[in-house]
């Protein structure tokens, strides 16, 4: 070990020797080695960092008051390694926490990111460092502001009274720290959906109801702000927000018509995530369908599954949409159509073409749709049996296929799979053995 320990600290050796000394140490929890791994945090080689840190989470409890001692230093620098590794013990040792809320204040805006870090790390535990953090998430400098919202966001229910500051940081000047409310946002809205969830079946309730009233109203005012890097922002945190979000409904409705097409496009998604199948939100869904940009193209149309039957009038959209340009808006059309059911039954046609779309994926989707769009396309089956007389092999593979998705509605054409199991190609025949479950006769075996 203390041969290891020498290595470590000549810096002049390949770093690959470095690392297998780092890694040896984390054998025994002496007060040497933990010294040597805690000095090497600050190797100029990442893996060698790496490599101690691994050894000193291996070496448990007993590397805390090292690392902790640590953060005292002089260094901003070396306090904030410290910090980042104290991260890491966080589920260990009831110690780290407090530490890193002293960090929250220290001078250096590098340490206080650094610490807003090692307790995102931690998360839900780290719930008394909420208020540090919420001091942070007002501070002046964008990088522990942005790490400062992202621990609040993974520590969760505990941090829910902080989400208005959080809404307010939609409005930062910097991109980065406006993603990180967003997500923050979505992340306090699913530990706060959880935790109802987890209220309701204790007292026996299978229905959770989503409260509006703690939907903060200062992002309807946020969606129509002068800045489109705020509206979308908004509009993105109402999405994560969900159904909570309903107050926003007529004002995402409005900027789903928005100029700007990051602003739309998280417009339109908000709406199917806050209104999923709201009638109010259908007309617009199928008019978006008409968007220049396929990527709001396939939000939409995704969106309109949820309605089910009632999505009805979407169905000529849908005709256009299955055969979209972008193959992820034709797979969305087409998972639509087979939600919709028995009102897209006219879609048959078009659904089938895609059956033999470019792409293997959407082919599959296609063949998937056919078997769930079953019970409604009986009248559609004389049309595929017809397929099955076709000069192309593939289109009669194809036809098996879907008659053997399609399952009892079409046992009309069990004669004619039947004869296909005399085809000229093997591989026809085999998929007519598939379909009807009886072997391929032995004198067609060539």
């Amino acid at each position: 070990m203390v041969i290891s320990r020498s290595l470590l600290r000549i810096t002049l050796l390949p770093a690959a020797v470095r690392k297998r000394a780092a890694t040896r140490l984390g054998l025994r929890a002496s007060p040497g080695n933990l010294r040597s791994l805690v000095r090497s945090l600050q190797d100029e080689d990442a893996s060698v960092r790496e490599a101690s840190l691994e050894s000193l989470v291996k070496l448990g409890p007993s590397s805390v008051p090292v690392l902790i001692r640590g953060v005292m230093a002089d260094s901003s620098n070396t306090r904030a390694t410290m910090a980042a590794a104290l991260g890491r013990f966080g589920s260990i040792s009831s110690s780290v926490v407090p530490t890193l809320e002293q960090l929250l204040r220290d001078q250096s805006s590098a340490v206080r990111a650094t610490a807003a870090d090692a307790l995102a790390l931690i998360g839900p535990s780290a719930a008394s460092a909420v208020i540090g953090l919420v001091r942070v998430a007002q501070d002046n400098e964008v990088e522990p502001v942005a790490a400062a919202v992202k621990a609040l966001g993974r520590i969760g229910a505990a941090a829910r009274s902080s989400l208005p500051v959080i809404v307010s940081l939609l409005k930062h000047d910097d991109r980065s720290v406006r993603d990180a409310a967003v997500t923050a946002v979505g992340l306090l809205a699913t530990a706060s959906r959880s935790q109802t969830t987890g209220r309701s079946e204790t007292a026996g309730r299978s229905e959770v109801k989503t409260s509006e009233h703690e939907f903060p109203a200062q992002l309807i005012q946020f969606l129509f702000d002068l800045d489109t890097g705020v509206r979308e922002a908004a509009a993105r945190a109402c999405g994560e927000l969900g159904p909570s979000a309903r107050p926003a409904l007529p004002a995402l409705i409005q900027q789903s018509q928005d100029g700007t097409v990051g602003v739309r496009q998280a417009a339109v998604w908000a709406l199917t995530a806050v209104g999923p199948a709201d009638p109010r939100t259908l007309p617009v869904l199928i008019a978006m369908t008409q968007d220049k940009e396929w990527t709001i193209r396939e939000i939409a149309v995704k969106g309109l599954g949820p309605f089910g039957p009632a999505a009805k009038n979407a169905v000529p959209r849908l005709n256009v949409m299955l055969n979209d340009e972008h193959t992820s808006v034709r797979r969305a059309a087409i998972e639509a159509t087979a939600r919709i059911g028995e009102p897209a039954r006219h879609l048959a046609d078009t659904l089938y073409a895609r059956c033999f779309d470019k792409q293997e994926a959407t082919r599959e989707v296609a063949m998937a749709a056919f078997q769930q769009l079953a019970s409604c396309l009986h009248e559609f089956v004389p049309t595929v049996i017809g397929e099955l007389k076709s000069p192309d092999a593939n289109r009669r593979l194809t036809a098996i296929a879907v008659l053997k998705q399609l399952g009892p509605v079409a046992d009309e054409a069990t004669p004619h799979l039947l004869e296909c199991l005399y085809d000229q190609v093997m591989s026809v025949r085999e998929a007519a053995s598939s379909a009807t479950g009886q072997p391929v006769p032995l004198g067609s075996r060539r």
